[in-house]
């Protein structure tokens, strides 16, 4: 038994569109309000020796630890090299010394860190995460066009998988 799969033949700008106004909304208040997915005060809250001044973690979300304690970093480091013109280069803050790009976490062979040219690396950090979104959220409407999904399904679907938290 084989199975053929049948494309619907129907444009997808307008589900493109769609797709960028669903982000832009949920992410508004990151990219238009001045919100940050890094805020600093998390790390005075729940890194010893800063949280001797507080109580309990007033963390909400102890997720963005990792972006804040992780993330930033490699994206400063990875701005400063691209300014340098280096493509290899030495994270001298851990350990006794570290070759950045033999840490996959940072996402060095990221295309998007071709943004950190332009902005600080917070900025960059929230339209990397927009744009990856977007973009994953156009190949599942690439594919489930092939699959011969009718449009407005095709979007929910869509929507759906780009705003899985699993990306974010």
């Amino acid at each position: 038994m084989t199975y053929e799969m049948h494309p619907r033949h129907y444009r997808i700008h307008w589900l493109v569109a769609a797709l960028a106004l669903i982000l832009l909304v949920t992410f508004f208040p990151y990219i238009f309000g001045g919100k940050t997915f890094l805020p600093a005060d998390l790390f005075d809250t729940m890194v010893a020796p800063y949280n001797t001044q507080y109580g309990l973690p007033q963390a909400q979300n102890h997720y963005i630890f990792d972006g804040l304690a992780q993330t930033y970093p490699y994206k400063k480091l990875t701005k400063e090299a691209l300014e340098k013109g280096t493509l290899a280069y030495w994270n001298p803050h851990i350990l006794g010394g570290y070759p950045q790009y033999a840490e996959s976490l940072a996402n060095n062979f990221d295309v998007f860190n071709i943004l950190l040219l332009w902005f600080d690396p917070i900025d960059v950090i929230h339209w990397e995460t927009v744009l990856e979104l977007f973009v994953a959220g156009i190949g599942m409407l690439l594919l489930l066009k092939c699959f011969g999904v009718s449009p407005i399904v095709n979007l929910i679907f869509a929507s759906a998988y780009m705003l899985n938290s699993m990306f974010i």
